[in-house]
């Protein structure tokens, strides 16, 4: 799906003053792990572009990411490769690294090859307080509106790549789908999960909270998160365990 081109249209609403977030063209995985949305930190960024090929606007960090509509789509591919840059340095993505390991060493696809899994923020506005989110949603209704149509841009985009699994990582973000989605959600007691249909494609989703920062899951309820997943994994969409591995969390 061409989401990038749906992201720029909505933006000419002019409700955000950053560039949105874009995604490169989705291709099928195993495992969606899904966050509420990026942050924006100027001083994060000239850390991770040090030495990079986009050096070049480390003076300019703030007056790069504010929203123009002209020229927009035309750094669409660097803002992609910034992004790409961005995420291989991030902390916050190691948490879902270990899990992506820890579920490789347990399982294989049904075509015996790894689990592929992708980190997907559901909301595209970049900022780094969550609070501003919450009180604009609350309190202004053309934001919320706004905040709704990239809920449903960026679920079209997540069911694109045809996941088993859905693993939304952020306590506001659970609440700000299951608010939006209410219809088309249907409790499964049975693996303590819901599945989420969407045209024709159904999906498990699994709510969690955040697993890094200062609201993270302590040691003990990532370890169970990560049973949670193994769980349904084994138990419901019948993945087979990798013979001869080993499991890199001694907990589980």
């Amino acid at each position: 799906m061409n989401i990038n081109g749906k992201i720029a249209n909505l933006w000419t609403q002019n409700l955000d003053k950053r560039v949105p977030m874009f995604y490169p063209t989705s291709i099928p995985c195993d495992i969606v792990f899904v966050g509420l949305n990026p942050s924006f930190s100027p001083k994060g960024f000239k850390k991770y572009l040090q030495n990079s090929p986009f050096k070049a606007i480390l003076n300019n960090i703030k007056k790069y990411f504010k929203y123009t509509p002209k020229g927009l789509r035309k750094k669409i591919p660097q803002i992609l490769k910034i992004e790409k840059l961005a995420v291989s340095k991030y902390r916050y993505f190691k948490s879902f690294d270990t899990i992506q390991n820890e579920l490789n060493a347990k399982f294989c696809s049904p075509q015996k090859k790894p689990l592929k899994t992708k980190h997907i923020d559901l909301l595209l506005v970049r900022e780094t307080n969550q609070k501003h989110i919450e009180r604009m949603v609350k309190h202004n209704p053309a934001y919320r509106i706004f905040i709704e149509a990239q809920i449903e841009l960026v679920t079209e985009y997540i069911i694109s790549h045809k996941p088993k699994l859905v693993v939304i990582c952020n306590a506001y973000a659970c609440r700000l789908f299951q608010e939006k989605f209410s219809k088309m959600l249907k409790s499964m007691p049975s693996i303590g999960a819901e599945e989420f249909t969407w045209s024709k494609h159904k999906t498990i989703v699994l709510y969690s909270g955040m697993l890094s920062g200062q609201r993270a899951l302590d040691t003990g309820s990532f370890d169970r998160l990560v049973w949670h997943i193994k769980y349904i994994l084994k138990t419901h969409l019948m993945l087979q365990p990798c013979p001869g591995v080993k499991s890199i969390i001694k907990k589980i």
